[in-house]
């Protein structure tokens, strides 16, 4: 957040959030510059919101007793990480989108992240099934 307060000058910062309008300057930073620091934000949020997708397909059900043949989730996580990759990784995605490739640190910690979410959401549909089962 101290980082966001530097360079605006119109944000609402918060805890919980940004929101900031900006009509022919008025932001001290280059946004090329922010795009290349912040697009691992980006990524991670997508790589999680791809697991994710796996499991909201049931409130209660354990995606290991779902069956995995949903071809639009699938084609959709695909499409996704090809994307990632045309704009991280490809001369033209990097000038378009003003981005650079992500050092492997950070991809160990997106990667290792996703896993947990599992775990998590997991018990938390054990906890629903056993409350259900329960009343």
């Amino acid at each position: 957040m101290t980082q966001l307060r530097k360079v605006s000058t119109r944000g609402q910062i918060s805890a919980s959030g940004f929101v900031n309008h900006y009509e022919w300057g008025g932001l001290k930073a280059d946004p090329a510059e922010w795009m290349r620091r912040y697009f691992d934000a980006l990524v991670a949020i997508i790589v999680t919101q791809a697991v994710n997708a796996w499991l909201c397909r049931s409130p209660t059900r354990s995606l290991l007793q779902m069956h995995h043949g949903n071809a639009l989730i699938a084609a959709g996580v695909a499409l996704g990480i090809v994307l990632l990759a045309l704009i991280a990784y490809t001369p033209p995605g990097q000038a378009l989108f003003g981005t650079a490739p992500l050092p492997p640190r950070t991809w160990a910690f997106i990667v290792a992240f996703a896993p947990v979410l599992l775990l998590l959401e997991e018990a938390r549909k054990r906890w629903v099934r056993h409350r259900l089962a329960a009343r």
